[in-house]
């Protein structure tokens, strides 16, 4: 004769297999019902990433399989019936709940753990609704500034507002204080997106504990790292939908691009430790087929053009085009905003 365990309440124990499995059955289904959206997920993480590299490299072979036997169909077809939007302005929120049951027989407990995904809506952004966007940072803003706000009007449905200081920026705070800047200024801006980049005149040296300390000191570079975390909390506190952080590109002189590099790693590793932050790495985007520096790199219409000012850093009116164009995609296919036009 066999027997079966039950609860207390009467009610019978599944095997731990069988449970295990159910939970694996699910995740799989869910996987592929919401894998367009699961995708757009791990291509928010940050450019460049090893997490970003390996989330889509899982789920673009998901997404193929999943458009070839229309295995979302059923999701689209329910979120059309509910008056949702695309999957493409929402936001995967990834709770786990464990319980514990236990048995009759003394000292034996069973424990399951069961992960649920789901899906919080983004707004829709319009023209009578508008997606407001503030643009800050330093003298590279300066052409970028514009050029993304002229980009990401063409959606029809962003307002930019753009807020740059020459030789400023985060690592001398008494020249001018970004952090005290931002806390004022939010409130009145409320932006739902930020787009930030700094570090033209940061590369330089500083006191740490009454010590003068270089970028390629570990001091300098904790000191950074705290002063960039700040800028991102205060934005993320104000309750932006996302933040960009872009990096800083290629330079002439070396030790400049040495100390860019470094920073940039500080930016990466920041944005890594903070949702809704990501890092826009554009280092070797303004590099020629060598990787090396060079002011004329061709254009969109395939034309040799300067990209950058005669003083090996900046960019000109073209190269904050070159760069814009991409950062004004990325946001649009980020937030779900109509295409430009």
């Amino acid at each position: 004769m066999t027997s079966s365990k039950r609860t207390t309440e009467g009610r019978r124990l599944r095997p731990a297999a069988h449970a295990l499995l159910t939970v694996l059955v699910a995740l799989v289904m869910a996987t592929f019902l919401n894998s367009d959206t699961l995708l757009k997920t791990a291509e928010r993480q940050p450019l460049g990433s090893r997490t970003r590299a390996i989330a889509v490299g899982v789920m673009e072979p998901i997404v193929s399989i999943s458009d070839t036997f229309r295995l979302d169909r059923p999701r689209a077809m329910l979120d059309s019936l509910l008056g949702k939007g695309d999957d493409s302005a929402a936001v995967a929120v990834t709770t786990t709940t464990t319980s514990t049951t236990i048995a009759p027989d003394p000292g034996v407990t069973t424990t399951s753990s069961t992960t649920t995904t789901t899906f919080a809506a983004r707004p829709v952004y319009t023209a009578d609704e508008p997606l407001k966007l503030w643009i800050i940072g330093d003298s590279f803003i300066e052409h970028s500034g514009p050029s993304l706000q002229a980009d990401i009007a063409e959606t029809g449905a962003v307002e930019t507002e753009i807020d740059f200081r020459f030789i400023s920026g985060l690592i001398r705070p008494d020249v001018f204080d970004w952090p005290a800047h931002v806390t004022a200024r939010l409130p009145v801006v409320q932006a739902d997106v930020v787009v930030a980049q700094y570090g033209g005149n940061d590369g330089q040296e500083t006191y740490v504990d009454n010590v003068l300390v270089a970028p390629s000191d570990e001091a300098w570079q904790a000191l950074y790292k705290e002063r960039v975390l700040e800028v991102m909390d205060i934005v993320l506190a104000s309750g932006v939908e996302e933040m960009y952080w872009l990096g800083l590109p290629i330079m002439r002189d070396e030790a400049f691009s040495a100390n860019v590099r470094i920073m940039n790693a500080i930016y990466a590793e920041a944005a890594s430790e903070r949702d809704l932050v990501t890092f826009i790495d554009v280092y070797d985007f303004f590099a020629d087929d060598d990787g090396e520096f060079s002011t004329l790199l061709e254009n969109s219409s395939g034309d040799l053009v300067a990209m950058r000012t005669p003083d090996g850093a900046h960019y000109t009116w073209d190269g904050a085009y070159k760069l814009t164009d991409m950062v004004a995609q990325v946001i649009i296919d980020d937030l779900g905003l109509p295409p430009r036009s």
